[in-house]
């Protein structure tokens, strides 16, 4: 799968709130955090689909505005909806980049703004 498709798919698993879709896109291995790890950190699929799944039963969605892709990477502007209101605090949207190996998803990274992103994406 090209980063095209992986970014068709992308749109298509946040869209539908799709688990199955995600799981799909993801390396057995995918890590999901910044460049230290932290309580957050995800290792594996199965812990990147258990985050997205208690996200998802909380109420929260996210969808794919905005896509940018290179060879092996694609670049997602997520705008997201906290349904509580303790929730005021948290981002309403950013980036994610999300890294391909073999046309899976490998790693992925949050930025602030779109400018960040693309530059770790190196685009």
């Amino acid at each position: 799968m090209n980063a095209s498709q992986v970014a068709a798919r992308l749109e298509a698993a946040f869209a539908g709130n799709d688990l199955d879709l995600m799981a799909a896109l993801l390396a057995p291995d995918v890590r999901w955090g910044g460049e230290e790890d932290t309580d957050t950190t995800c290792h594996d699929r199965t812990a990147v689909l258990a985050f997205y799944g208690v996200l998802h039963a909380r109420g929260v969605t996210a969808r794919v505005t905005e896509t940018l892709t290179g060879p092996d990477v694609v670049v997602a502007r997520l705008d997201i909806d906290w349904p509580e209101p303790e929730d005021d605090e948290q981002p309403r949207g950013g980036y994610q980049v999300f890294s391909l190996t073999g046309g899976l998803i490998t790693d992925i990274c949050g930025y602030p703004d779109r400018a960040e992103a693309l530059a770790a994406a190196g685009l």
